[in-house]
């Protein structure tokens, strides 16, 4: 995890991105990956930056640890 200056802090996974949370200030948000090229912004409170670490879990399991799977998504997007 790395923290930028605005309070936004980088999480990754050996090395590859999977999310950003901002915890600090008015406009909280969480950044979760979806797929290799899709992200999606989750907005709220605590509870719901809470669920959304399973959903890094999930791109984790999905596309980080499963690299035939991030192959496929690749290979699918451009026609490969």
């Amino acid at each position: 995890m790395r923290r930028s200056s605005n309070g936004t802090i980088n999480v990754d996974y050996n090395g590859y991105p999977i999310g950003k949370i901002k915890l600090q200030g008015k406009g909280t948000w969480m950044m979760v990956m979806v797929n290799v090229f899709d992200s999606k912004v989750i907005k709220g409170d605590l509870s719901n930056y809470i669920g959304g670490i399973d959903n890094w879990i999930s791109y984790i399991e999905n596309y980080l640890i499963d690299e035939e799977l991030a192959v496929q998504e690749v290979q699918h997007r451009f026609n490969i």
